[in-house]
């Protein structure tokens, strides 16, 4: 944490407002407790003291804000590729990179399930098969893109791994982008 002084400027998120960054100062600094103009912010986590619902933020700098919010889009991307507790704890370099490894747009739906079966539990292909109404060898096939995806597929995802609409959507633009003629 950065060596707090009275008048330091800082910029807040608070809960009152359209969530936007402002710019604020700090009036009061206690063992516990930030206090800049308008919020009361705790030392040790930089939130702010609420009584009800979502609470603001206390930043030292518009860009220690920007990566947050960087970061918040790129677990986003990456959180059908992996178990997103793990990936919460990753540092912005390292999301950066993963998401440069799965190439955003060039990504194949085969990949896309393997990651799906592995991040679940580390499913083996025989269990991840059986759930989807289909032998292993055209899972595999599927898996490394060699055969077309079954129009049943993301009903199945659905129904057995939970994906939300957010993975839904991307799986049907995968699907979409990568048709087998």
């Amino acid at each position: 944490m950065n060596e707090l002084k009275i008048g330091q400027k800082v910029y807040i998120v608070a809960s009152y407002t359209d969530r936007e960054l402002k710019e604020d100062k700090i009036t009061k600094i206690g063992r516990k407790y930030i206090h800049t103009t308008f919020d009361k912010f705790y030392k040790a986590t930089l939130k702010e003291v609420e009584n009800f619902g979502e609470a603001g933020k206390l930043y030292f700098s518009k860009k220690e804000y920007e990566n947050e919010k960087k970061k918040e889009r790129l677990i986003s991307a990456v959180k059908l590729f992996a178990n997103s507790y793990m990936i919460r704890e990753s540092p912005l370099g390292d999301l950066e990179k993963i998401i440069q490894i799965i190439g955003n747009n060039k990504l194949k739906i085969g990949y896309l399930l393997k990651l799906i079966r592995l991040s679940t539990k580390n499913e083996n292909l025989y269990t991840m098969s059986k759930k989807l109404g289909m032998s292993t060898v055209e899972l595999s096939q599927i898996e490394n893109n060699k055969l077309p995806i079954p129009e049943n597929l993301i009903e199945n995802l659905k129904k057995f791994y939970k994906i939300d609409e957010g993975i839904e959507n991307t799986i049907k633009k995968i699907i979409k982008e990568n048709r087998y003629d």
